[in-house]
């Protein structure tokens, strides 16, 4: 499993400084940090935090704009997450 430097980097530092959450989306990336016990969260994550608490109205139109943008999201996981959002 081969992380790119940005990646490898922000573990090192999550595992150095002990954080109490990691911003990560690749799945090495997350496989890596559960094996140093890391607490991580993804991009969909934070956004089904950011309507939780009432910062974003809707995750569905900020999850077409990232698919727009390029950002892969399988669609039995966009479904979980719409779901979790209370949008399906």
């Amino acid at each position: 499993m081969q992380l790119d430097p940005g990646e490898a980097a922000a573990i090192a530092l999550a595992v150095e400084r002990s954080a109490s959450l990691l911003l990560i989306d690749e799945v090495d990336g997350r496989k890596v940090g559960r094996r140093h016990g890391l607490r991580m969260t993804g991009t969909l994550g934070v956004l089904l935090e950011g309507k939780r608490q009432g910062h974003l109205g809707e995750v569905r139109a900020w999850i077409d704009a990232l698919s727009r943008q390029g950002f892969h999201i399988g669609a039995a996981l966009k479904q979980h997450v719409l779901a979790a959002a209370r949008e399906a």
